[in-house]
């Protein structure tokens, strides 16, 4: 995010030029957002990979640019054998090594009673998304879904349904819950002129729709 807004911003800026450029910074995330969110409920993506259970699966899961990552990770998964697989009490400990890289080797546990997997790469622990070795795992375990547990809400379309703002209790923070409700309403309504605009039909019960509300507001 501060890398975005870095091009947008500098400090020969005036107070007004930088509330504008601010305003087309955010402006443009939400248009992305939008598109985003379109494309993650209207369109499926091309699978590519040779686990297609789960790739279609984390496709309905994820959010869009999320799925294209986790989707190399399947890709990656061709690459890695599992040489060594430890039965234990209450886990399978399973030792990978990966093709032209015979002195390497990961370990990942893969709990039944939780449906959890843990890898030494720690990748899920430092970036969210599940590793190329916890789905070698699922494909030795013929798991045909993602678990649950290698799933972070954050990288799912539905968290922002998740952050809606709570406006019935009393807030001392005016000021900082009136941008917050700025900008929710404000991405609503981006994503609801993005579809009017599609026709024009759509335009003009949206226009007509947004004055009346206007003048009840």
């Amino acid at each position: 995010m501060n890398s975005f807004l870095n091009r947008f911003v500098n400090y020969r800026l005036k107070l007004y030029e930088f509330m504008q450029n601010i305003d087309r910074a955010l402006e443009r995330i939400r248009h992305t957002e939008t598109f985003n969110d379109y494309q993650c409920g209207n369109t499926s993506p091309v699978y590519s990979t040779h686990l297609t259970s789960l790739e279609k699966h984390v496709a309905t899961i994820y959010t869009r640019n999320v799925f294209f990552l986790v989707q190399d990770e399947i890709k990656e998964e061709a690459s890695f054998s599992i040489c060594n697989c430890v039965q234990d009490v209450d886990r399978f400990t399973y030792t990978l090594k990966r093709f032209g890289l015979e002195n390497m080797t990961w370990t990942t546990c893969f709990i039944p009673s939780t449906n959890q997997i843990q890898c030494s790469c720690k990748l899920f622990e430092t970036s969210g998304i599940p590793c190329s070795h916890s789905f070698s795992v699922m494909k030795a375990m013929n798991i045909q879904n993602i678990l649950s547990s290698l799933i972070l809400t954050r990288w799912t379309p539905g968290v922002k349904h998740m952050t809606d703002i709570d406006c019935s209790r009393e807030v001392t923070l005016t000021p900082i819950m009136e941008l917050a409700r700025y900008g929710s309403l404000s991405a609503k309504c981006n994503k609801l002129c993005y579809f009017a605009s599609k026709s024009n039909d759509g335009f003009k019960k949206a226009d007509r729709d947004i004055e009346k509300l206007t003048v009840r507001m």
